[in-house]
C-alpha cells in the first residue's frame, strides 16, 4: 500500500467515526503500517482537505488539527497517536484496515 492510499484509509475512517486527529497521527499510523511517509503529499493533502462537517485548524507552533464542527478538540479525551503506541500496532502483523478498526474500537471503549 502506498502513502496516498493509506492517508485516504485513515482520513475516511476518521471522518466516518467523527474522530479528532492531526497530521502527526497520520504519520504515526503510516509508520505502524511500515509505509514510507511522503511529506510533500501530506502537506498538499492537508491543505486541500475539504469536508463539510469538519474543521481544519492550523497552529503556527503545533500540528494541523482536524475535528468535527460540533466538537471542541480540547474537550476530546483521546489521542490517536498514543492509542497507536498503546496498542503496539507496529508489532502486529495485520492489514492497515484491521489496524484502523482496532483504533476505532479502542476509542469507542473509552
Amino acid at each position: 500500500m502506498n502513502f496516498s492510499k493509506l492517508c485516504e484509509l485513515f482520513v475516511s475512517n476518521c471522518f466516518l467515526n467523527r474522530m479528532v486527529f492531526t497530521e502527526a497521527d497520520i504519520c504515526q499510523f503510516s509508520k505502524s503500517c511500515n509505509v514510507k511517509i511522503d511529506y510533500k503529499f501530506l502537506e498538499q493533502y492537508s491543505k486541500n482537505l475539504k469536508y463539510p462537517n469538519y474543521v481544519t485548524q492550523k497552529s503556527l507552533l503545533g500540528p494541523c488539527i482536524f475535528h468535527p464542527r460540533d466538537v471542541y478538540f480540547k474537550d476530546v479525551k483521546y489521542n490517536v497517536g498514543k492509542i497507536i503506541n498503546d496498542l503496539q500496532l507496529s508489532k502486529q502483523n495485520i492489514s492497515p484496515d484491521a489496524k484502523m478498526q482496532k483504533i476505532v474500537d479502542y476509542i469507542y471503549f473509552i
